[in-house]
């Protein structure tokens, strides 16, 4: 299945990579050889950069929740809500 994001289509594929390269930025312990691989894996091709803003994108609305869940209960579903009026799907695939 394919998705569409910033007018590319994005593969189910590529934004498994993305994921994936999610993880493993996220982690502590990024030695050099893997921030390389990451840059060149991002520069490879436009597709990498729109899936990885997009992961960037939900990312960011889950640390929100995250942020808003000690100060109200349903501010979860509070900013599920808000991304869908606003910004359509919420995520590709």
């Amino acid at each position: 299945m394919d998705a569409v994001c910033d007018g590319l289509d994005i593969t189910e594929g590529v934004l498994d990579q993305a994921i994936a390269w999610a993880v493993v930025m996220g982690a502590e312990d990024v030695d050099a050889v893997r921030r390389r691989a990451f840059e060149q894996w991002l520069q490879a091709h436009a597709l990498h950069r729109v899936a990885w803003k997009r992961v960037q994108l939900v990312e960011s609305e889950f640390t929100g929740v995250r942020q808003c869940q000690s100060f109200k209960p349903h501010a979860g579903v509070d900013i599920v809500q808000r991304l869908r009026s606003s910004h359509g799907p919420i995520c590709c695939g």
